[in-house]
């Protein structure tokens, strides 16, 4: 099933009744809702690294959540592509979560480079195809 027709059943059906229809259709496998996680993990006050395939014109999307109540994150993410080169670095937010995005240029395995200071945080990273 595509997202537009879902976006229009969910249009016509109640909330409730919807969340439990899509629900039941995505654990049954007849809704391909994309964007699952390309990868997913923690770093704790080390640097982690993280690789997942992406394909020219796919978007990756990062998301770093700090998950310490006292910690300070501010550390760093590097994004490289399948060659090594650096594509994207970005400091981390403090206390807060780190969005990102970036779209692939070319097809391969890509790296992510978390390196999150003094914390532990929860990253995210998930590929949305090029033909959606």
């Amino acid at each position: 099933m595509n997202r537009r027709r879902l976006l229009s059943i969910l249009g016509t059906a109640g909330l409730s009744s919807a969340v439990i229809w899509v629900v039941y259709q995505v654990d049954q496998g007849a809704i391909d809702i994309g964007n699952e996680a390309a990868v997913s993990g923690t770093a704790s006050r080390s640097t982690e690294s993280f690789e997942f395939e992406a394909t020219a014109g796919d978007e990756i999307f990062i998301t770093i959540r700090n998950t310490d109540d006292d910690g300070d994150s501010g550390g760093g993410l590097t994004l490289r592509d399948p060659d090594g080169d650096e594509v994207l670095e970005r400091r981390l937010s403090s206390m807060t979560e780190t969005n990102e995005q970036h779209t692939a240029d070319q097809d391969g395995t890509y790296r992510l480079t978390v390196a999150p200071r003094d914390a532990r945080v929860q990253v995210s990273v998930s590929v949305t195809d090029s033909d959606e």
